[in-house]
């Protein structure tokens, strides 16, 4: 008897990716419009990770039924992938299949958050720049290879930075082993994005994001998801966004740069709505278990909350907690608004303030504290 997905099931692994296959080098649209008006088709298959019945390819009897036909043990993929996994069960992996699934959810996340492209030069600029290869799903190793081949050379950190926190999780020292030394950082949890960086002949920055574990013994790689011309100052390779609000990020390099300019505003250097002086960057800690963090002596008012903007850009100092964001007042528990993360930034007004707390752990170990970081911009209201 085979241990068959449950329809909610089989929906829930198509609407992880966006109903696309999960194969990397595929991704091809698996749903879409039927002659009848009121009709859809569908192309795409849940196939299991680990076979649905004893004799079938990847089978693992140490599984419940339960087990076996949750959404943990299963991937979407396109009728064709689904039935070449299947067919040549050696070549793909358990370990595989787990990061394709992997890589395909960090990929829908970054599309769902406008921080994605599968498209050559995927950020424009006025400035010259040497050609950027398309890089989306290639293997790190050979979209390295692409980019020097075009021009880009990576950017060596020096050989004490091995001892970088910042690469000393997930992938890190795998690639840094391997002798790719411009690695920037790299993610311990979640999807294991890690940050790389190039540069051409006109000084331009180019970083590379890949998503996925690198496994070399199980010949697992992690694959391209973004990659962007990280440009000079003054020119925002993201947009702030426009509307008040928490938002999470993937990495510290997708978290946008505050606008040079706010309609109906002016910014302020190192002083809150009303011109006194406030540190803007700096730090606070937050504890297991303990209610919202505000920031020590954040300046806001009840009234007249036109008068004022703040935004704010942060990251936590580590990359296994996951830290519950909000806009609110925590002196009366009033919470407009939360998402979880391990970066993000906020945007309210003067009659709001950021607030934080410890939301859990992605190893899924306990987190007693963790330290955030944080820069703030006030803006006042333009008279």
């Amino acid at each position: 008897m085979r241990d068959e997905f449950p329809a909610a099931i089989k929906e829930v692994l198509a609407k992880r990716v966006n109903y696309r296959c999960s194969n990397p080098k595929c991704r091809r649209p698996t749903s879409g419009p039927h002659i009848h008006p009121a009709k859809t088709v569908n192309i795409g298959v849940a196939a299991h990770l680990t076979a649905a019945s004893p004799g079938g390819p990847r089978f693992d009897a140490s599984l419940s039924a339960e087990q076996r036909k949750s959404a943990e043990n299963g991937i979407w993929l396109c009728q064709k992938c689904a039935k070449l996994v299947d067919t040549d069960a050696a070549r793909y992996t358990l370990k595989v299949l787990r990061g394709w699934k992997q890589v395909a959810e960090a990929t829908t996340t970054l599309e769902l958050e406008g921080n994605f492209t599968d498209e050559p030069n995927p950020v424009g600029t006025s400035s010259s720049h040497v050609p950027i290869p398309n890089l989306f799903g290639l293997d790190y190793d050979d979209a390295r290879a692409r980019l020097i081949e075009a021009g880009w050379q990576p950017v060596m950190n020096h050989w004490s930075y091995a001892d970088n926190t910042d690469i000393r999780h997930g992938n890190g020292p795998v690639f840094w082993k391997k002798g790719y030394h411009e690695i920037e950082s790299s993610s311990g949890t979640g999807y294991a994005f890690c940050s790389f960086k190039f540069v051409d002949v006109y000084g331009n920055n180019l970083k590379v994001i890949t998503a996925g574990e690198e496994l070399p013994d199980a010949d697992v790689k992690a694959s391209v998801a973004r990659w962007f011309l990280d440009l000079p100052p003054g020119q925002d390779s993201l947009p702030w966004p426009e509307q008040h609000g928490v938002y999470i990020a993937s990495s510290s390099e997708t978290i946008p740069t505050f606008p040079s300019a706010l309609v109906g505003y002016r910014a302020t250097d190192d002083k809150d709505y009303w011109d006194r002086p406030f540190k803007t960057k700096g730090s606070l800690r937050v504890f297991e278990g303990n209610d919202w963090e505000p920031i020590y002596e954040f300046p806001m008012t009840m009234n007249h909350c036109s008068d004022g903007v703040f935004m704010i850009r942060w990251r936590a100092a580590h990359p296994d907690v996951v830290v519950a964001a909000a806009v609110g007042y925590h002196y009366s528990g009033v919470i407009f608004e939360t998402k979880a993360g391990t970066f993000g930034y906020m945007q309210g007004t003067n009659c709001e303030e950021p607030l934080f707390k410890i939301a859990g752990a992605d190893s899924g170990g306990a987190a007693s504290l963790v330290d955030i970081y944080y820069e703030l911009k006030f803006w006042q209201a333009a008279p």
